[in-house]
């Protein structure tokens, strides 16, 4: 009677570890996944704070320049009656081949007004876009 009595304990105990293992490896999958899932939401907090400062810098040398076209063009590359810029996986400019970020900025005079978009965008997706107006006075 002894020897079923200490059978039945020892049985007891495996199967209360076998449990503690299997609830340990779920909440070790749930804590995975949300490591993985962290390390995503801060990838694109970088990527949305380095566009936010590129398009805020891109905005300034557009309002300097007055909306001049021979100074925007001296900075930017002309594209489609607007002007870019790329940037790699690292923000470093680069060519168009080899992007993965583009900013896109559109300058338009109407009146004494100058009216500028810039919108930065990884392959499909905007990630900033800001737009300005600045009161060029009456010449």
């Amino acid at each position: 009677m002894m020897k079923s009595i200490m059978l039945s304990r020892s049985g007891l105990y495996l199967v209360e570890f076998v449990i503690v293992l299997f609830v340990l490896c779920i909440v070790s999958v749930i804590v995975f996944q949300l490591f993985i899932k962290g390390s995503q939401i801060s990838a694109d907090a970088y990527d949305l704070n380095i566009a936010v400062v590129r398009a805020e810098s891109i905005t300034e040398e557009v309002l300097a320049s007055a909306g001049e076209d021979a100074i925007l063009a001296e900075r930017f590359d002309n594209a489609n009656g607007g002007y870019v810029l790329y940037y790699d996986e690292k923000w470093n400019l680069t060519d168009a081949d080899k992007c993965k970020y583009s900013a896109l900025i559109s300058v338009i005079q109407k009146d004494f007004m100058l009216l500028s978009d810039v919108s930065i965008k990884n392959s499909s997706t905007v990630l900033y876009s800001i737009h300005t107006e600045r009161y060029l006075g009456m010449d």
